[in-house]
């Protein structure tokens, strides 16, 4: 019986193991082509939009096509699902490749060869507005002296979407609207109703919580 030596036993098993991954590589390929032609297409379609775009160059993006069900659902679903999506996919149609980066959303349309839309993704674009929302509403706070000039602090902030759930809840309430924001400052202790259809504080105070 043949026997081996201790390094030459790792490198005959490395090479044992190598091999075995290869044939399942083949094997893949062989029954998955399917998942091959997808990659090939996306390659395809990062190379062209490279040519009208400069695109980042040490990140791969997530690629779906409008309407594939598959990765994005038809174009008239993805504009129906909220505002921001409207905005962002308002000249996309069935069709379109979407590149998504961490930073950044494309959209592609390859029968014209051409960029439809090259900006912030509608998570980017809901990121903004909330910043810009927030520091608006502190602004509101501050010129009405409730807070320092110099606030910093990122309040928590609630959506009203059931009034009288609200208004029920706390006697502070009773004014609120559908679409107001709720603002709470931990320090100092500061409860606001802001409504952002009038831009206006509509109510400022201290709540006092019982534990019953």
């Amino acid at each position: 019986m043949l026997k081996l030596k201790p390094n030459l036993q790792i490198i005959v098993g490395f090479l044992l193991v190598s091999t075995f991954i290869m044939q399942l590589g083949f094997l893949y390929i062989l029954i998955n082509p399917i998942s091959i032609l997808n990659n090939l297409d996306s390659v395809q379609t990062i190379n062209k939009v490279s040519k009208a775009v400069i695109l980042p160059a040490t990140e791969l993006p997530q690629v779906g096509i409008i309407g594939d069900k598959k990765v994005l659902a038809d174009i008239d679903t993805i504009k129906k699902a909220n505002q921001i999506d409207s905005e962002v996919y308002k000249d996309a149609k069935n069709g379109d490749y979407v590149l998504g980066y961490s930073n950044r959303l494309i959209i592609y349309r390859p029968s014209e060869q051409k960029v439809i839309y090259d900006g912030q993704s509608p998570q980017q674009r809901l990121a903004s507005g909330q910043q810009n929302l927030v520091s608006g509403i502190i602004k509101k706070i501050t010129d009405a002296n409730l807070l320092p000039k110099d606030y910093n602090q990122t309040p928590q902030m609630v959506i009203v979407s059931n009034p009288d759930e609200v208004r029920k809840s706390n006697e502070f309430y009773k004014d609120a609207q559908k679409d107001d924001i709720i603002a709470t400052f931990s320090n100092p202790n500061l409860v606001i109703i802001y409504r952002p259809s009038t831009s206006s504080i509509v109510k400022s105070g201290q709540i006092q919580v019982s534990i019953k």
